[in-house]
């Protein structure tokens, strides 16, 4: 026989991530109890409404918000995407005018084409800035509009994240005091989780159905959660190891955006563009994209005048 204990527990309380993370959690487990149609939630549905509604307002204002969040995130998944083959179509002329394997060639292509097919959000602005800066440098081989075209991408690419993150951060003033309401979300969860578990007695795993799970992770805090605290107004090193085989995830429960970066020392300085933590997110990071394994540090740099916390496991 299994042990009892861990049924006397609340799973949803081992949750550790941002509030965005938690409303989008919550958002989806209502949309699937009321998918089912069932009378027996009825109840619990009302409950968990109510208590939404409370928290962060108007469910249909969270509606009409998140379809304004995945427009936003497919124009710039484009201009990402517009740019990488932009990019890699000047190749062939950057190679014939630059001649390939010169220092001059290496200024854009570094480590050939394979660098930019494999961008991420996490480091595709330093991408961009290389080339626009090359294009600049050499506008006189490879032709005087490409720097004007390479902009034009790199401002669209950023008008479209900037709005984005103005529509995450509308979201999340929906919210009063989320900290003292999250212990209210997690006991309604057990709650929905219990009676739905009661409703289908005799195929439990059914209840599965009504969470997702990978949206929260159901973490806890172990030996491989590293908090980081960066004091305001200045920068901080994360006491991690990590190599190109490694997933970097970084979690971040500030209402602040919170620059970052790989390097090969604790005393480097900073690239001209700075990678992007932004308010209330949780991202993951490739080990190939740090750098590594020449980069073998994670800075992070506050501008901010408060303190700021960082969650980062290395796995």
């Amino acid at each position: 026989m299994k042990k009892l204990s861990p049924f006397a527990e609340n799973p949803f309380l081992t949750i550790k991530v941002s509030r965005l993370r938690i409303q989008k959690f919550l958002y989806n487990h209502i949309q699937r109890m009321m998918a089912v149609a069932n009378p027996h939630f009825a109840a619990i549905i009302a409950s968990t409404l109510a208590l939404w509604t409370t928290i962060f307002g108007d469910l249909a204002d969270y509606d009409q918000n998140l379809l304004k969040q995945v427009g936003l995130t497919k124009k710039a998944d484009k201009a990402m995407a517009d740019f990488i083959a932009k990019v890699v179509g000047i190749e062939s002329l950057v190679a014939y005018k630059l001649i390939k394997g010169s220092a001059d060639y290496i200024q854009i292509f570094p480590h050939g084409t394979s660098e930019y097919h494999k961008a991420t959000k996490a480091n595709i602005l330093v991408l961009m800035k290389r080339v626009i800066d090359a294009s600049h440098t050499f506008a006189t081989q490879l032709g005087l509009t490409l720097e004007a075209e390479f902009i034009a991408i790199r401002d669209e690419y950023t008008s479209q994240t900037d709005d984005q993150i103005q529509e995450m951060e509308l979201v999340d003033d929906l919210s009063p005091e989320f900290a003292a309401q999250k212990l209210a979300i997690f006991n309604q969860l057990y709650v929905n989780m219990i009676t739905i578990l009661l409703e289908y007695i005799t195929m439990p795993r059914k209840m599965l159905t009504f969470f997702d799970e990978t949206i929260v992770n159901f973490r806890k805090h172990t030996d491989n959660t590293y908090v980081l605290k960066v004091a305001a107004n200045s920068n901080a090193v994360a006491d991690i190891s990590f190599t190109v085989d490694n997933t970097i995830s970084i979690g971040s429960n500030n209402n602040f955006d919170l620059p970052y970066y790989f390097a090969p020392t604790p005393e480097s300085l900073p690239p001209d563009t700075p990678s992007v933590l932004s308010a209330f997110t949780q991202i993951e990071i490739a080990g190939i994209d740090t750098g590594a394994p020449i980069n073998k540090h994670l800075i992070f740099i506050n501008t901010n005048n408060s303190e700021a916390k960082v969650e980062i496991d290395v796995t």
